[in-house]
């Protein structure tokens, strides 16, 4: 990977809540800044992340934010990471339907190509029990899988790579989220980091 701009989009984990570090995005963009600055190869990072945004909130700010990334200067590779939000539950319904989601995915991606030359979604995690208010929102794990799985059918679909963090943090879960059992904690952050910035060095411009 040389001459790009990783621009990521996302929800509170992609921000960086609550890493002391500043999240998994930010940990990246000074790994790759440090490389350069010692000779290594020229990428950036731009991180577009907002504390609960949703998949209709990236929809939002998507188009806007990649016609400023100068795409013939720079390749670009656009990560998303969102979910949780679209299906946590506000008054007993989801924030978004299934069916919402699934579109709104559908439409993310085919903005986002217009731009990139790579896409990679980050998934979310399991909870840190079954459910869990955070606010008047009401997070369910068995919302969660269920958004999850739509993601995922409809990523692999259309090609875009995916990584699994319910994989990733497999029996690690408590020592891997942060103690509101809706985020992750440092050691988490860093779990991600590891498996993005591999694939990100292994990938070829898709």
């Amino acid at each position: 990977m040389n001459n790009t701009r990783v621009v990521v989009f996302g929800d509170s984990i992609a921000y960086g809540a609550w890493d002391s570090e500043g999240g998994w995005v930010d940990r990246l963009k000074r790994e790759l800044c440090k490389d350069y600055v010692e000779g290594g190869n020229k990428n950036q990072v731009l991180n577009f992340s907002i504390g609960g945004a949703t998949s209709e909130r990236i929809l939002e700010i998507l188009e806007p934010s990649l016609m400023t990334m100068d795409g013939e200067k720079w390749d670009l590779i656009v990560v998303l990471s969102f979910g949780s939000n679209d299906s946590r539950l506000v008054e007993s319904k989801p924030e978004f339907s299934i069916g919402d989601y699934e579109g709104k995915i559908r439409k993310i991606v085919s903005t986002a190509r217009k731009y990139a030359g790579r896409m990679m979604f980050v998934s979310g995690h399991r909870l840190g029990a079954e459910e869990v208010l955070f606010g008047n929102r009401l997070y369910t794990e068995t919302a969660r899988k269920e958004y999850e799985a739509v993601a995922k059918r409809v990523f692999d679909e259309l090609g875009v790579e995916y990584v699994d963090v319910v994989e990733l943090f497999a029996g690690r879960e408590e020592e891997l989220l942060f103690r509101d059992k809706v985020h992750i904690n440092d050691e988490g952050h860093k779990v991600v980091l590891e498996e993005v910035r591999k694939r990100l060095m292994e990938g070829g411009r898709k």
